[in-house]
């Protein structure tokens, strides 16, 4: 006779549906990603333009995104997107160094193959 600890587990219907909802909102996990330095450019200045984090910036466009996927939806609507086009036109946005930023990326960047 399976026990609570070896019985298969069987998600209701929504878990079945969305099973990572089962988990925390609330916790986090870190994730290691790297980025040609082009791209990790213009990540940061989308970022510092905005006077945010590039994990938070990354975070809102992926949880936009990622429904893409696992609904199999055609199109969605970038929230940062609209806010930094709002930010934009009520002149809110910060201004960049660019010389900085690019020296910042390149002392981080490993530089492989060159």
């Amino acid at each position: 006779m399976p026990t609570k600890s070896n019985r298969p587990f069987k998600p209701n219907h929504a878990e079945a549906q969305e099973p990572w909802k089962t988990l925390s909102p609330y916790g986090t996990v870190p994730k290691t990603i790297r980025f040609p330095e082009q791209v990790a450019a213009q990540i940061d200045y989308v970022a510092l333009r905005m006077n945010t984090t590039t994990g938070k910036l990354l975070l809102g466009i992926l949880e936009d995104v990622l429904p893409m996927f696992l609904e199999g939806s055609e199109r969605t609507e970038l929230r940062q997107l609209k806010v930094y086009r709002a930010m934009r036109d009520n002149d809110l946005l910060t201004a960049v160094n660019w010389d900085e930023l690019l020296e910042r990326i390149r002392f981080a960047s490993n530089r492989r193959g060159e």
